[in-house]
């Protein structure tokens, strides 16, 4: 509820179908009486642009969707997604990540949520562009190889071992949520 824009990818709304709705209505009186929208805005990226308008993320909500896509896929996307969204065509063939948060900022947007899937982690994390990260430990043991991860384990992530610190852990029912953050420098 503190976030400005939540981000997430389109393969994230195609598997899952997010409402990305606060559901506590005194947090979204809290977000109207300090001027802000009932809900942050929702913000996605896609490299294949094969985004459903009819999918919960468009169709529920009042508050603003912004779809970013390479500068070649961006009519295509308005022609799919109509009214439905801003659909913002960036420079190159893929979006580069650090160019979306400036454009982001640029709309007045400073404190985003990122509920990503793992290829947004892992690129988020990998570019150093993470302050704040937080886990959810659920009781539950997934004994499948192809189960999603946090990040691709093809490799070392950079930073995130260097970076972040815990600075929390709350309790939610019966999951731990591990709170980190960057270390504030002098």
């Amino acid at each position: 509820a503190e976030a400005d824009a939540i981000l997430v990818g389109a393969g994230t709304i195609r598997t899952d179908n997010p409402k990305l709705l606060i559901r506590d209505p005194r947090l979204v009186q809290t977000r109207i009486e300090s001027g802000r929208t009932p809900h942050p805005a929702k913000v996605t990226l896609t490299r294949g642009g094969d985004l459903d308008p009819a999918a919960n993320f468009f169709q529920l909500g009042q508050q603003e969707k912004i779809v970013y896509c390479a500068g070649s896929r961006a009519e295509t996307q308005r022609a799919l997604l109509g009214t439905a969204a801003t659909v913002v065509g960036l420079d190159g063939e893929r979006v580069e990540l650090s160019v979306l948060l400036e454009d982001l900022a640029g709309r007045g947007i400073e404190r985003l949520l990122v509920e990503g899937g793992t290829s947004l982690n892992t690129q988020l994390l990998g570019l150093d562009l993470v302050d704040e990260l937080r886990i959810a430990i659920a009781p539950q043991i997934v004994a499948e190889s192809e189960a999603p991860r946090l990040i691709h384990t093809d490799g070392p992530v950079p930073h995130f071992n260097q970076q972040l610190r815990l600075f929390a852990v709350e309790q939610l029912g019966e999951c731990a949520v591990l709170h980190y953050r960057r270390p504030v420098t002098a």
